[in-house]
């Protein structure tokens, strides 16, 4: 991922957990033993390969693209507060049954929601901090529950859901994550926010060598470079859950986006 200053993070898995880590004080060190070029790491666990999760699990159309023991992340921003619904509930060093549960925790004890994912059963596993010992766990999904919905009276004992849990970041509200963009009410990461044609507005780079991109975001494929000082045309906006503002320019006849920082 990549924050305001646009400096890289990298998520990264070593023994005692999953992690980040500045990109530049890593480089890339392919495995000799693997001729695929992937490790054990590659997937949080392995043997189910490439197998989307909205092809298994028919309840869970939202996932879209995601595979099957792949971690489905969260934002930083939109991590969020469950509570344990039961006693002796194990709390695991990686998704699955199999996995080793340094230690358990009980019914009203509260977690960090990170992220989650699911397995070839369609069991959802969430990714979790704790008060309890420092690092990364998981928590089967069955035994969290926001603090909002625990409910009082017959039927304590049943499993409450995690709500909105399960939104991808391109389906949150801008203005549920960034505070720098009140006027964004009613519109989601991701779309555009076009302008009128009328109000389409002249504009030019103001760095050097910028990246032209096919869609929004860091990761969107590039598809051109500019010089300072090259006259263009804003026609409309977007942003990403990292509250980086893009812009959709005209250059030549042809429409693409660029950091919204890097023009005037």
């Amino acid at each position: 991922t990549w924050d305001r200053g646009c400096n890289q993070w990298m998520q990264v898995q070593t023994d005692r957990g999953r992690f980040w880590m500045h990109g530049d004080t890593l480089v890339n060190n392919p495995l000799v033993n693997d001729p695929s070029g992937l490790s054990d790491l590659a997937l949080l666990s392995s043997g189910t390969g490439n197998v989307g999760v909205a092809e298994v699990c028919t309840g869970i159309t939202w996932a879209g693209e995601a595979l099957i023991d792949e971690l489905i992340p969260l934002a930083p921003t939109q991590y969020k507060r469950a509570v344990v619904t039961s006693d002796g509930v194990n709390v695991r060093e990686r998704h699955g049954l199999d996995s080793k549960a340094p230690f358990t925790l009980n019914r009203g004890a509260q977690v960090e929601i990170m992220g989650e994912t699911f397995d070839s059963n369609c069991e959802q596993w969430v990714q979790v901090t704790t008060d309890r010992e420092l690092g990364i766990f998981w928590i089967n999904g069955k035994f969290l529950a926001e603090p909002a919905a625990t409910a009082t009276g017959p039927g304590d004992d049943d499993p409450v859901p995690i709500v909105e849990l399960n939104t991808p970041p391109e389906q949150t509200l801008i203005t549920a994550v960034c505070p720098d963009a009140p006027w964004t009410t009613g519109f989601y990461f991701f779309e555009l926010i076009a302008l009128a044609e009328e109000d389409y507005r002249p504009s030019k780079v103001m760095g050097d060598d910028v990246r032209l991109r096919s869609g929004v975001g860091f990761d969107a494929a590039e598809v051109g470079r500019l010089s300072k000082g090259t006259p263009l045309i804003v026609t409309g906006e977007a942003w990403d859950s990292g509250c980086n503002q893009w812009m959709q320019v005209q250059v030549n006849g042809s429409r693409s986006w660029v950091s919204g920082k890097l023009i005037e």
